[in-house]
């Protein structure tokens, strides 16, 4: 044809309307497609069926005829082609609306087809794909390497392997690395082959699509009239002629696809029986083809060394370690992440200081700066959405996912009816199908969570929780709100505490939950008693403080101050506690809440006996006293004659402290229940705390006796063992060391049940363990004394408990002296006093505390050296 240009123009432009009509509406059921295109459809159709019989006359006229119609030929093509110009710009009208495409877009995007349409003229009809060539191994690759060498070796006896992971986590550049490995190169020469459907949607894929992809990689010939069973023989035949390796990359795409899927398994687990052929997948989802056997790799995220590796590969700007580590762990060492972090960092020539200033304010967005599948986490994330599998679970699916997101331990899989009672027939399904594309992932034998990347989107993506979402929502916080009132094992809290602090937090910010303050206050308590956290729990109660809507429910406010200034209290930051007291007393008073600031007087009270104010301190006491006697409120007047006889008992005002202390007890015992069970072996823990100092051996061990059965009676264990590590050293000062040593073991084994058998840092250990070593060092023991109290004081500071650390600190400076270790003693005196500093107390407060916990007179150091005699 001497118009061949004109006419491969004219193809050119039936690829691009045929591609652009088949791009937009695939997939789409004939109702959901306009009226405008239908009917531009039916047109086009008769356009085209003139032009093939025209064709088809001129091909069978004559030589002479053929000569004489090249004339016509130009004017036909004229005409045909600006007939075509009006379809295009019909199609590029109508479906720019759909598919948001342009029409220079689409002449671009189908460049290739259009090379395609001249190879046919040229060949007559006959196509001729040149086989793909084998992708070059990534240059920056770390880690990994045990994946690669056992693969290598699988593949190298033709087993098949198929590596499963995220989006993002490898697969595809570990595939690229064993297929370019020397050993595999050497055994399977010119026939390794690495079929990609990274570029293709899945509404696109059809047994035909699939078979084709595999036969152009191949370089197989195929004419336009070969059929697709042909075409799939000619594989077939390809495969079987000598050993051949074969990776099917993004395997998900055709294993979930919306045709076909069955037949292209089927047809893979075909592959996999040639004894000539290695097969390795790489794929997100489990969905795999049945028949196949082969060995399934799940492929981790990076260690953390090798991230370091590829994060300073891209990123060479000298960078203080401990950001790269924050930044790495926050990307759960995640390598696309990691990499599409390093870039933008590198693009925008950030410093390391702006660096980590543009991923505190726009973290989702610095993760979704590539194109495509392979770059861009979105895209791998929103196609895993929206794949058939997926959708077809229904509008849960993406709200159990937005649950996942929330929690920064994922959600129990033993507890999944608990967790989601509305939809508890479904929930498991759900998750396993995600876990299937590798949007979450088993943790262990007890957790569904998900990698931080993929939390990060989630939460960024799609922020707003509907009906559903929030009904879900609701349901889990309601689930560890009853744990946390009705579970006595702590081995529970351990292991699901940042989602109680989570689901706490979450409650906050809302009316609807006007108890979450009290919970928090439950969490804040446990953490400290039984895991040891003090510096998480003042961090989430003023994150609380922060969010609670203080204008409407000020008694949300001051109940959150009262918990914090307790737990500062206890942990002797003296006057950060008193601070938050008098912040809280201020609130109540503005609201006229007058029980609320008699609580805080009660408080304040204590607080101000700690610090060496005890005439402002009883005063403080009486005043909250006089009001709840004026109102009737005994329970309000025995909570203050408690505390006041501790404030006395710890300036030696033992009879006072005495009456205080009866009083208290006396109240508590007249009121009905089981209301106050704390409160009242407290009292009695108070009373003997008397009789010690006193001396009163076998009163003193009564009380404490009586004060261990009511404990034991309400089961409450976390009070059992500090009650038997109180008598363990009531006992030894008594002259019976070795009762005293049985009670503290024993403490100790209570202790550690609540800590679910470990024994790590926590309020009731440190207590216990500090009684054991000041039993130790009574007896004359200082070398097992001293060991003892340097492990408390490591874990003190470990969860930033000053008052035991700074006493154990003193106890530390007496050994030292019994060791003739005057310069050790005096630097071990020199931390107590600073630590005292630093609580805001005087030095001669170090032991307002109960007696078990205070050295006996024995011990001079600390006098001498507060008074310079040291």
């Amino acid at each position: 044809m001497q118009n061949k240009n004109d006419f491969s123009e004219m193809i050119t432009q039936c690829h691009s309307v045929g591609l652009m009509i088949w791009r937009a509406v695939s997939g789409a059921p004939e109702v959901a497609i306009s009226p405008q295109i239908m009917q531009a459809l039916v047109g086009l159709q008769e356009f085209l069926k003139t032009v093939e019989e025209d064709m088809l006359a001129r091909s069978q006229s004559g030589v002479a005829a053929r000569v004489l119609s090249i004339s016509v030929d130009q004017k036909a093509i004229s005409s045909w082609k600006e007939k075509l110009d009006f379809y295009l710009k019909l199609f590029n009208t109508e479906l720019n609306i759909a598919a948001n495409m342009k029409l220079d877009e689409l002449i671009e995007m189908f460049e290739d087809f259009r090379q395609n349409s001249l190879g046919q003229i040229k060949n007559e009809g006959t196509e001729h794909t040149e086989r793909a060539p084998v992708p070059p191994a990534p240059s920056r690759f770390f880690g990994r390497f045990s994946i690669v060498i056992n693969a290598v070796k699988a593949l190298l006896k033709r087993e098949h392997i198929t590596l499963l992971g995220p989006g993002g986590i490898g697969k595809s550049s570990i595939a690229k690395v064993v297929i370019n490995n020397d050993e595999i190169a050497a055994k399977y020469k010119q026939r390794r082959y690495f079929v990609s459907y990274d570029d293709m949607d899945i509404s696109q894929i059809s047994f035909g699509t699939f078979i084709d992809r595999l036969a152009r990689a191949f370089g197989i010939k195929i004419t336009k009239s070969t059929s697709t069973s042909d075409i799939h023989n000619s594989i077939l035949s390809h495969m079987a002629h000598d050993d051949l390796f074969l990776v099917i990359d993004n395997a998900e795409t055709v294993l979930d696809a919306d045709h076909d899927a069955g037949r292209i398994a089927n047809a893979i687990a075909g592959f996999g029986d040639m004894p000539s052929l290695a097969i390795m997948i790489t794929t997100r989802s489990r969905k795999l083809p049945p028949n196949l056997a082969c060995t399934t790799v799940s492929v981790p995220a990076l260690e953390e060394d090798a991230a370091h590796k590829l994060f300073t590969a891209v990123y060479s700007t000298v960078i203080p370690i401990h950001i790269v580590q924050k930044l790495l762990s926050a990307l759960d060492f995640h390598p696309l992440s990691i990499n599409l972090l390093a870039h933008a960092a590198v693009q925008n020539e950030w410093s390391p200081d702006e660096l980590m200033d543009a991923w505190d304010k726009q973290q989702a967005h610095l993760l979704d700066i590539g194109e495509g599948k392979s770059q861009s986490l979105r895209v791998s994330i929103e196609l895993s959405l929206h794949s058939p599998s997926i959708q077809k679970l229904g509008d849960y699916t993406l709200s159990v996912l937005q649950i996942i997101a929330l929690l920064p331990q994922g959600v129990n899989k033993k507890k999944l009816s608990e967790l989601f009672p509305t939809i508890s027939t479904t929930i498991s399904d759900i998750l396993n199908k995600l876990s299937q594309h590798s949007l979450t992932y088993r943790a262990g034998d007890s957790h569904f969570t998900m990698l931080a990347p993929i939390r990060l989107y989630i939460a960024t993506a799609y922020p707003t929780l509907d009906t559903r979402a929030a009904e879900l929502l609701d349901n889990v916080k309601k689930y560890y709100y009853n744990q946390l009132e009705n579970d006595g094992n702590q081995l529970w809290f351990m292991s699901e505490d940042a989602n109680i602090e989570r689901s706490i937090a979450l409650g906050l910010g809302t009316d609807s939950h006007g108890n979450d303050v009290t919970k928090l206050a439950t969490v804040c308590r446990a953490c400290i008693q039984f895991i040891g956290q003090v510096k998480e729990v003042v961090s989430l109660l003023n994150e609380a403080k922060r969010l609670l809507p203080f204008g409407n429910r000020p008694e949300m406010r001051t109940e959150c101050q009262l918990v914090l200034g307790n737990i500062l209290q206890r942990t002797g930051n003296f006057t950060t506690s008193e601070s938050e007291f008098q912040l809280g007393l201020d609130i109540a008073t503005r609201s006229k809440d007058l029980n609320v600031v008699a609580e805080f007087q009660r408080v304040l009270g204590l607080s101000k006996s700690f610090r060496g104010k005890q005439a402002e301190s009883i005063e403080t006491f009486l005043e909250a006293y006089r009001y709840y006697e004026k109102q009737g409120n005994e329970e309000g007047m025995a909570s203050v004659l408690s505390s006041m006889g501790f404030a006395q008992m710890y300036t030696d005002d033992l009879e006072a402290s005495s009456q205080s202390f009866t009083s208290a007890f006396n109240i508590y015992s007249r009121m009905p229940g089981m209301d106050h069970y704390m409160e009242k072996p407290e009292c009695l823990a108070g009373l003997s705390g008397v009789l010690h100092m006193q001396q009163r051996w076998d009163e003193a061990r009564k009380l404490l006796n009586q004060t261990i059965k009511l404990v034991q009676d309400v089961n409450d264990q976390g009070g059992l063992a500090r009650y038997l590590s109180i008598k363990g050293a009531l006992e030894a000062d008594a002259g019976d060391i070795e009762a005293g040593r049985r009670l503290v073991t024993s403490a100790v084994e209570v202790a550690r049940r609540l800590s679910g058998g470990a024994e790590i840092p926590s309020e009731f250990l440190n207590w216990i363990k500090y009684i054991s070593a000041r039993n130790e060092l009574h007896a004359g023991n200082s070398e097992s004394a001293k060991l003892q109290y340097l492990k408390v004081e490591r874990d003190c500071e470990e969860m930033s408990d000053i008052r035991f650390r700074a006493r154990s600190l003193r106890a530390l400076g007496e050994i030292a002296l019994v060791q003739n270790d005057g310069a050790r003693a005096k630097m071990y005196f020199q931390d107590t006093e600073n630590l005292c500093n630093k609580m805001g107390i005087p030095t001669m407060r170090l032991y307002a505390c109960h007696v078990c916990y205070r050295l006996n007179s024995n011990f001079k150091g600390w006098d001498m050296y507060q008074r310079r005699e040291l």
